[in-house]
């Protein structure tokens, strides 16, 4: 998983609750999944979550990944429009983006919803970028 910036064979029992375990509140989360006629999921196409910061509750880190298979269908940017909205009803107006800087195609994904307000190198090619969301 490159989320985690190196290959993560599995998660603990807390990073599982943590990660699918959305409030409404603290942690908001869309899944995409592909049904079949009956409508049960038959595959997972892509997850979008944001936490919000315990100092600061007008901000969340985001974060969103896409399937391999379905890279390019734009369903990184249905995702992350959607959880915008959900994000600025439920009162986060900035998210924090940890990422590669050599990302371009999460740069542009989080323009496309939000003003860029400050970039901090974290070092390794990561950077941390802060975005004010659009109204």
């Amino acid at each position: 998983m490159r989320r985690f910036f190196f290959e993560k064979a599995a998660f603990s029992d807390e990073e599982v609750i943590r990660f699918t375990q959305s409030d409404g509140l603290r942690h908001l989360g869309l899944v995409l999944a592909v049904l079949d006629e009956t409508q049960h999921e038959v595959d997972l196409v892509g997850v979008a979550r944001c936490f919000r910061d315990s100092d600061s509750a007008d901000l969340a880190e985001v974060a969103v990944t896409v399937v391999d298979d379905w890279q390019g269908a734009r369903i990184g940017t249905r995702l992350i429009e959607a959880l915008a909205e959900c994000a600025k009803n439920a009162g986060i107006h900035r998210w924090k983006g940890v990422f590669f800087s050599s990302n371009a195609a999460v740069r542009k994904l989080l323009n496309r919803i939000g003003t860029p307000e400050s970039e901090i190198g974290l070092g390794s090619d990561v950077v941390e970028c802060i975005y004010r969301l659009n109204p």
